[in-house]
């Protein structure tokens, strides 16, 4: 019997330029402790055990490439599906509590919008 043996090239990885330098080694010992499918992008048909393990596999590939993967949806506990996307995803802030764009007060000062701060911070960069 004939054993084969395979050889998996070595994924070419390189943090991003705009990473700060001191982050760099820990970035780095991060991602190359991570199994080398991680670092392949995730394909259509992957099966995964459960939610804990897909997240895992997203979060690997993620950190590798950059960005963070968030749940945003599941379905019902007797047919349970969950959505991930990167958390950078979308083209306009997401309000679930429909809150008002601004902050609003009244003539006297007083706070009359359900919008408590003005500033919030957002992370879209558009992507799909």
């Amino acid at each position: 019997m004939a054993t084969s043996m395979v050889y998996v090239a070595e994924l070419p990885w390189s943090p991003n330029p705009l990473c700060p330098p001191h982050i760099v080694p820990i970035l780095e010992q991060a991602v190359l402790a991570l199994p080398y499918s991680f670092l392949i992008p995730p394909a259509i048909g992957e099966l995964f055990e459960n939610k804990e393990d897909c997240l895992k596999r997203l979060q690997g590939y993620a950190l590798s490439a950059g960005f963070a993967v968030v749940q945003t949806s599941r379905g019902p506990a007797k047919t349970p599906r969950f959505r991930f996307q990167c958390i950078h995803h979308g083209i306009e802030t997401r309000n679930s509590r429909n809150l008002e764009e601004d902050v609003e007060y009244n003539d006297e000062g007083e706070l009359i919008s359900r919008r408590r701060q003005q500033a919030t911070a957002t992370q879209q960069k558009v992507c799909r």
